[in-house]
């Protein structure tokens, strides 16, 4: 099966994934998006606002009724910081992708991609697939690669964890399933101090 690779730390998942996600099915005729979520990324500064399992719960959640759409737990499961690379290696060995993976990158990040551990390798291993996020129109990208003219939504996940926080809506930046976990678990919220 032909498949796309899209990692990140999904915290939390929404709209602007699965817009991309959906694209790269589209545009590139690819049959299935692996969502891999990290557990620690190695570009992320800080933790990410919700645990592991909660992340891999929300994305369990807007996967359920796309067959395309599948979530990997591999970097999860791995309890230590993840890179691209291992998880290649990794898909590759089980025989379950079909010719070389594609793997789908923002442009956002492209300017750091050549200190990506064995950044060289992920070329090889993998079709780089890259997908326009806000802001970043006039990235230039020397390696080989697909660029996707994909709908730009202005949502990220710090803007959700930010409303989120500051009691701002933000309904309709997740799907319905996402944004009833969030509230249920009471993710991202600022612990309240007692006085």
């Amino acid at each position: 099966m032909r498949t796309a690779v899209f990692g990140g730390t999904f915290d939390p998942v929404h709209i602007g994934h699965l817009m991309m996600a959906d694209e790269v099915l589209h545009r590139l005729s690819y049959e299935q998006i692996r969502f891999v979520p990290a557990r620690i990324a190695p570009h992320k500064a800080d933790d990410p606002g919700a645990g592991p399992e909660d992340r891999l719960a929300m994305l369990r959640i807007v996967s359920a009724d796309r067959e395309e759409f599948v979530v990997d737990p591999y970097e999860i499961d791995r309890d230590e910081v993840s890179f691209t690379i291992h998880t290649l290696r990794y898909l590759l060995s089980r025989g379950e992708i079909d010719g070389r993976p594609g793997l789908i990158i923002g442009q956002d990040l492209v300017d750091g991609f050549d200190r990506w551990r064995e950044a060289d390798e992920i070329e090889r291993l993998a079709d780089l697939i890259l997908v326009r996020r806000p802001g970043s129109d006039d990235v230039r990208f020397q390696r080989r690669h697909a660029l996707v003219e994909n709908v730009m939504l202005p949502v990220s996940a710090t803007g959700i964890r930010e409303r989120v926080q500051n009691g701002l809506p933000y309904r309709y930046l997740v799907t319905e399933g996402v944004y009833d976990y969030i509230r249920r678990k009471g993710l991202y919220q600022v612990p309240s101090t007692s006085m």
